[in-house]
């Protein structure tokens, strides 16, 4: 088995109803164990368009013996059954799941890139992970979630 840290958001309708019920998918999915679900939190869109829609955040980690990839496609259908339609990397969407870690391993293929390329760079991924999972390492920049967010947040 193995743990599992997935970010989500949401920017579109009743934010706080999709992340609840993702959740509650997730918690549904056959070989995936619900572990943590951390707080939510509001962050700005990264398309920096300010007519667009705030985000809520939240991280949760799983257990699973699912490969990463058959996990993406599992929550990719939870992403359709609550309605999201795919328009672009940064558009405004009900629902966003995203594999951040899992466990220690390296993915990198066309469909599927673990850890999430962009998490360290992200205080709206780290801050929530950081309530669940303050001491996982990162495996490639050897550093800790808490670092991660420490040096983030300090930067200018």
């Amino acid at each position: 088995m193995n743990v599992v840290y997935l970010g989500l958001g949401s920017n579109l309708g009743d934010r706080k109803l999709f992340l609840e019920s993702a959740i509650n998918e997730i918690n549904r999915l056959p070989y995936v164990d619900l572990l943590a679900v951390s707080q939510l939190y509001e962050s700005e869109p990264e398309s920096g368009d300010e007519t667009e829609p705030a985000y809520l955040n939240q991280c949760c980690s799983v257990e699973t013996a699912l490969p990463p990839e058959e996990l993406l496609y599992t929550l990719m259908e939870v992403e359709q059954k609550l309605g999201r339609a795919t328009k672009g990397d940064r558009a405004p969407r009900s629902i966003d799941i995203d594999i951040l870690l899992y466990g220690d391993e390296v993915v990198l293929n066309d469909d599927l890139t673990i850890p999430h390329p962009l998490m360290h760079e992200r205080a709206f991924v780290l801050e929530p992970l950081a309530d669940i999972a303050p001491d996982v390492m990162h495996p490639i920049i050897g550093k800790t979630v808490n670092q991660l967010l420490e040096e983030l947040l300090k930067e200018p």
